[in-house]
């Protein structure tokens, strides 16, 4: 048989999701943690409206790219990222384990948080969907069945509780999922036919235009799934055109009848709204006359809908100026407008005669509307959160997060264990035994500036003020961030005990410095190990993270990479290669650092106001600058709780 032929192609592809379930038995209610078997790389029918395919996910080390799970990816609300109290919970730990992908999420304390947890520890919850996109895939084409797509390079980008597990024929669609650019291989099978004729051509696909859709699979751990019959692939198509064309005939009928204009039955028809939802619309917008005699079409009211598709579409076109998102269908209908002309379009939209405007007076008037104002807050909000996501926190899952409902001082207590038992002679009285605490206090602090969107960056169209301004200031709250927290370990702060975090009072400072190796790291472990609580029993603290500065990178390469050395003597055992690595050049020299999990003793803890993870926006039209003042508000604040989880060595 001849050499199968090869082709390469790129293609765009959206954000998709799948569906998975909990672990069992995976609950820990101390820790709020939860484990899912996020894919077990099960084959999976995607309906496309250019043609049906399989998918199969390949779960390997090789093909999967976790540095965003790994980084403390959050942990949403049915895949909403609108507000900070859409975060539930953050992933902590993303790993492959015998062909599954698994993820620990922790969730939050808040109270909001609670009801959705336990559902979750009951059973009642019990679907997940990660969002995850593809780079690369390798197809398999036959004749007569459908194509298998095989991603050998994806990314899961976010994790979701949803409340409706997988089904085959729910394939939905949205023009609002984020799209990347896909490698393609195509590998042909050869000839196929008695006389050596080359199976069909891909023409028809590759001259379709890219389609948004998601799909979800339902993986279950240990169970494979069974693939759906062939579909006739032409049949389907036909049958979709067909329905889509009634489906806009209907709509354009119906407006027509309640002598609506044509622009509204336009939108219905590119918003993809079904004959059913769209009659209801039409008929709540012919009756918002509310009996005036007025001639229709000059209505003042506006279509609450059309209004939020509208600014959604204004919002996507910002964006995909700026470069922080692609342009949708929705986006594209402002697509190639300025700021200025965008303000005329927005005030044209509310029956407002601009003809003749001076620009000056033209952005003066869309600045006093509320479209404008929400159009910027939500532009400005996107890209804060872009810019601060970016940001590097090495800290994120070596140190406990916690939240607070005020700014009032928080008290972080550390109780001892319970005292030791006595025997008790025959006849003897029992004693009463005492339990003995200490505490750390610390409380938020407020961090803000305030964005200005004048008629000066509107006139200018100048974008840089309206994204990239706001994105490097997101980057700026999650730096930070990591100042404040690491600042923690290298200022060596005296504890609520007088005596520095680091010192060998605390039996967690090395005697004298030195380079990582197994003789020091052991000596950690060791001192570790022997730490005791405030009743002076041992706890056997275990280190979990090696934590050191750019200058001791590739030292720490060295020692926890798996090789056989010449000598047994210079061997790294396997539990000292287990340290996970966390490099943060704020900790400069050649210092290194041992923490255990935080889990198991505290070490340090960071906090935010509840339900306000991140930066939060605020907008309003400014008295002191002429027009929209954007304030940009971060609450944060960082403290060392116990010593004995933390152990340092200067160096050498």
């Amino acid at each position: 048989m001849p050499k199968a032929a090869e082709k390469l192609e790129t293609m765009e592809v959206p954000m998709l999701d799948f569906r998975a379930s909990p672990a069992p038995d995976s609950y820990n209610a101390e820790n709020r943690t939860v484990t899912f078997v996020a894919s077990a790389g099960s084959r999976g029918l995607r309906r496309h409206w250019m043609g049906d395919y399989y998918e199969e996910l390949e779960v390997s080390e090789s093909a999967v790219r976790l540095s965003r799970l790994r980084n403390g990816a959050p942990f949403l609300n049915a895949h909403s990222a609108w507000a900070i109290s859409d975060v539930l919970g953050t992933v902590e730990r993303a790993w492959v384990e015998n062909g599954n992908l698994l993820v620990d999420v922790r969730f939050s304390k808040r109270d909001e948080v609670a009801p959705i947890l336990q559902d979750i520890a009951d059973g009642i919850l019990r679907h997940v969907s990660v969002g995850y996109m593809v780079h690369e895939y390798q197809v398999t084409e036959k004749q007569g069945e459908l194509d298998v797509r095989r991603a050998v390079d994806w990314e899961p980008m976010e994790v979701s509780i949803v409340p409706m597990g997988f089904d085959d024929a729910a394939v939905s669609r949205s023009a609002e999922k984020e799209v990347s650019q896909a490698k393609v291989t195509y590998r042909a099978p050869g000839p196929t036919t008695e006389g050596g004729a080359n199976m069909p051509t891909k023409k028809e696909k590759d001259q379709a235009p890219a389609a948004i859709e998601t799909l979800d699979v339902t993986e279950t751990r240990g169970v494979e799934p069974v693939a759906p019959p062939p579909v006739d692939v032409s049949a389907v198509r036909e049958e979709a055109a067909a329905a889509e064309r009634k489906r806009a005939t209907d709509i354009s009928s119906a407006v027509r009848a309640a002598k609506l204009p044509v622009t509204f039955a336009e939108t219905l028809i590119r918003d993809g709204v079904d004959i059913d939802k769209a009659r209801a619309r039409i008929i709540d917008e012919w009756a918002r006359d509310d009996g005036d005699q007025e001639i229709r079409g000059v209505r003042t009211s506006v279509d609450h809908d059309l209004v939020d598709s509208m600014r959604a579409g204004a919002v996507n076109a910002l964006l995909a100026r700026g470069g922080i998102e692609p342009l949708t269908d929705r986006g594209r209908e402002f697509g190639n407008m300025t700021l200025l002309r965008l303000c005329e379009d927005l005030l044209s939209r509310q029956g407002v005669n601009v003809r003749g405007v001076a620009p000056f007076e033209l952005a003066a008037r869309a600045l006093s509307t509320s479209d404008l104002a929400n159009i910027a807050g939500s532009v400005f909000n996107r890209t804060l959160l872009s810019g601060y996501e970016s940001g590097q926190r090495t800290f994120v899952g070596v140190f406990r997060q916690g939240s607070a409902s005020d700014f009032r001082a928080v008290n972080r207590i550390r109780m001892s264990g319970a005292p030791a038992l006595e025997e008790v002679k025959e006849g003897g009285e029992f004693k009463y035994g005492k339990v003995t605490d200490e505490k750390e206090t610390y409380s938020l602090a407020t961090y803000g500036k305030i964005l200005p969107f004048t008629r000066q960056t509107i006139i200018n169209d100048d974008m840089d003020a309206l994204t990239r301004v706001p994105m490097l200031f997101g980057r700026a709250a999650a730096d930070l961030e990591s100042d404040i927290v690491w600042a923690i370990i290298t200022a060596n702060a005296a504890l609520q005990d007088g005596t520095a975090l680091f010192h060998a009072d605390h039996s967690n400072l090395a005697g004298s410095g030195g380079a990582i190796s197994v003789t020091t790291v052991g000596a950690g472990r060791a001192a570790m190990r022997a730490q005791t609580g405030m009743e002076g029993r041992l706890i056997n603290v275990m280190p979990r993270f090696l934590i050191a500065g750019a200058d001791t990178e590739t030292v720490i390469d060295q020692f926890l990479t798996a090789i056989t050395p010449a000598t047994t003597a210079n061997a790294v055992p396997s539990v000292m290669r287990s340290l996970q690595p966390v490099i943060e050049p704020r900790l400069t020299g050649n210092q290194w650092y041992l923490a255990a999990d935080y889990n198991q003793v505290d070490t340090v803890e960071y906090m935010y106001l509840n339900g306000q993870q991140g930066v939060y926006i605020e907008t309003q039209n400014g008295f002191d600058i002429d027009g929209i003042a954007v304030k940009a508000r971060h609450d944060f604040a960082a403290k060392a709780i116990d010593y004995r989880g933390l152990y340092k060595n200067p160096g050498a």
